[in-house]
């Protein structure tokens, strides 16, 4: 089933037009409908876990293991019934813009959680830095490199997030 998050189904009176007047009160056909969404979602990420074996067992043979950075993310969250959404994923609250990133490699410890803010602009400017290359002054977002190796002092704690769609010029918020 989708997961019961203290907003799944809530449909509050105080948030955008569509979370709020837009979409009709789940039902249970409704919510079948996003349990039977989420366990396929489940299901499709049992190919990519499978898949990703396949790579490491690739990596390992070859002796290429230890020197290699592997990345998981993902390009946004997804709600499934959170704020009475069912398969939505343009509003601007976490389970939209929460989204995993995942990585080992060489430098980066086993198990570390960090409450640093990345970004999918910053993965460029990080694959650039972790290959030894020099990043572009111009280029949007900034390595990970010190926040995947411990070295961070002082990082982002706010970023904008905009969407422009249904109804509105521009629905922005900034996260902190």
């Amino acid at each position: 089933t989708a997961p019961r998050t203290p907003s799944y189904a809530f449909k509050p009176a105080d948030k955008h037009w569509i979370i709020s007047e837009g979409t009709p009160q789940m039902d249970n056909t409704t919510v079948k409908t996003v349990d039977e969404l989420c366990l396929d979602r489940w299901r499709t990420l049992q190919s990519v876990d499978d898949l990703l074996e396949d790579v490491v067992n690739a990596l390992q043979t070859g002796g290429v293991m230890e020197n290699t950075y592997i990345f998981y993310n993902s390009d946004h969250g997804y709600h499934l019934g959170q704020f009475n959404q069912q398969g939505e994923k343009r509003q601007p609250y976490d389970e939209d813009i929460r989204v995993p990133l995942i990585v080992r490699g060489p430098g980066i410890a086993k198990g570390q959680i960090t409450p640093h803010i990345g970004l999918n602009i910053d993965l460029a400017p990080t694959f650039i830095d972790l290959a030894g290359g020099t990043i572009p002054p111009d280029m949007d977002g900034r390595s990970l490199k010190p926040v995947l190796t411990g070295a961070v002092e002082k990082w982002r704690d706010d970023f904008l997030v905009e969407y422009w769609g249904e109804g509105t010029p521009c629905m922005g918020t900034i996260h902190a």
